[in-house]
């Protein structure tokens, strides 16, 4: 369902997910769906964007222990691309199917999100 999603969200109304993660957001591109959920045990933001016209899902995942400490590490299967960005607080997880959509997100939501202090 999240990745048909059609319609687009506006900034203000995604505001309040953002803050209750301890972040701020202008996404540059539109936003088709925005909705918590669980990612391995892990209250998460997850987000459907376009990017290029195409959707690219993101998890927000607020840091864990357990999770890998790499900066950056990719995966794929037959459908999808992904790539999981580590950020000093946040585990960033971009999922495409389309892999040139990933190397134009990391350095996107790099510049669209603000980490609350």
């Amino acid at each position: 369902a999240a990745l048909g999603a059609i319609s687009t969200l506006d900034q203000p109304s995604l505001q309040p997910l953002f803050a209750e993660l301890g972040l701020s957001a202008e996404l540059p591109v539109p936003v088709r769906y925005a909705r918590f959920c669980d990612f391995e045990g892990v209250r998460s933001l997850h987000l459907v964007l376009e990017v290029d016209g195409q959707p690219l899902t993101v998890f927000v995942v607020p840091d864990q222990n357990d999770f890998p400490q790499a900066n950056t590490s990719q995966f794929a299967d037959a459908r999808f691309f992904g790539q999981s960005l580590k950020t000093a607080k946040h585990l960033l997880v971009l999922v495409a199917q389309q892999p040139q959509l990933l190397v134009k997100a990391g350095p996107l939501l790099a510049k669209s999100l603000k980490f609350n202090i």
